[in-house]
Formats: structure tokens, sequence, C-alpha cells
């Protein structure tokens, strides 16, 4: 798997991370997947709660990687971007910070097993 660093995009602190293998059937980390990563920065506010080095899951919203949609289109971005998720009772993957920093696309919304609460009206 490749090892990559993102920027992660909600209010929990952590500032970078760096995926360590992808959670599924999928091999090389893009666009709605749920990844392992390790933490690289923290912000000074919560090196308390997440220390450099802890493990937790992250999914992908936004990839240097062109992705392709039905209807023919293709986009990309110039950063690369993770939110910080976590597994709850039901099974659903909720993010760990209260806002989301990005705009998310709507190909990920409508995912089935993964339940954003968006705070950012703007979508892509």
């Amino acid at each position: 798997m490749l090892k990559r660093k993102f920027e992660v995009l909600d209010s929990s602190g952590i500032i970078e991370v760096e995926s360590i293998e992808t959670i599924g059937k999928k091999k090389i980390p893009s666009f709605g997947t749920i990844c392992k990563v390790v933490i690289k920065e923290v912000s000074p506010k919560v090196s308390k709660t997440y220390l450099k080095g802890n493990l937790l899951h992250g999914l992908i919203v936004l990839d240097t990687k062109k992705h392709k949609d039905k209807d023919g289109s293709s986009f990309w971005y110039d950063k690369r971007g993770i939110i910080i998720v976590k597994k709850n009772n039901k099974g659903n993957w909720t993010p760990i910070g209260n806002r989301i920093l990005s705009p998310i696309g709507e190909y990920l919304e409508k995912s089935k097993n993964i339940k954003l609460i968006l705070n950012d009206p703007e979508l892509i």
C-alpha cells in the first residue's frame, strides 16, 4: 500500500496524518476510502487527547488523483484531505470533530456505510 500524507479537514485538532493501509478491497487510497492513519502533527491545544503516533481511522474526501464520474466528467484537487472518523454502536462511521472545514462531494454523502453530519452548507 502507498503511504500518503493528508491534511486533516475537521475540528479535531489533528493537523497532519499519514495513511498506513486501507480498509476493504481497495489497495490504493482514493475518494471515499476509509483507511488506518497515524498522527504526524497535532495542535498544542489537544496534545493530551491525541498524541503523535496514535493509530486512528480516516475518510478520504480530497485527493490529487483524477476521479471520473458516471457521466464522464472528471475532477481532482490540489491537496489531499481526510476526515478522522470512528465507528459508533450502529456500525456507521461518524466524524470525531464537530465541524468539517471543507466542502464534501455528493458521492460521499450518498454512501451507505458513512454517516456524515455536515455543518457546512456548501457542496461540490
